[in-house]
C-alpha cells in the first residue's frame, strides 16, 4: 500500500474489528507501513501498540522512538508521550506503601 491514510484506515479495521476479524498483529503491520510512509497517525498508532504490547511485544523503548516520531511529523500528542516514554517507569508500591529490602 502506498496511501498512508489508508493504511491508517486498514490498521483500525483490523484492530477494532471493523468489517473484518480482529487481528492486532495485521494492525500493528498496516501502522508500521504508514509510518514508513512518514504519515504521524501510522507512528502514533503504532506506539500506543508497543506501549502495551498488542500486536507486537511490549517494548517502552521503541515506543518513545515511535512517539517521537510522530510529534515530529506533527501529531502533538505524541510529544509529551515522547517525553513519558523515556522517564523510568513508576515503581511498583506493594502493601503499606513499602517496597521489599
Amino acid at each position: 500500500m502506498k496511501d498512508p491514510s489508508a493504511c491508517v484506515f486498514a490498521g483500525q479495521m483490523n484492530e477494532f474489528a471493523r468489517g473484518v476479524s480482529k487481528d492486532d498483529a495485521k494492525a500493528a503491520r498496516f501502522y508500521e507501513r504508514a509510518c514508513e510512509l512518514q504519515w504521524a497517525p501510522g507512528c502514533y498508532n503504532l506506539a500506543i501498540m508497543y506501549e502495551r504490547g498488542t500486536g507486537v511485544p511490549q517494548d517502552r523503548a521503541k515506543a518513545g522512538e515511535l512517539y517521537q516520531e510522530a510529534c515530529t511529523a506533527g501529531a502533538p500528542q505524541s510529544c509529551e508521550k515522547a517525553k513519558e516514554m523515556h522517564e523510568p517507569p513508576p515503581l511498583p508500591f506493594l502493601e503499606g506503601g513499602r517496597l521489599p529490602i
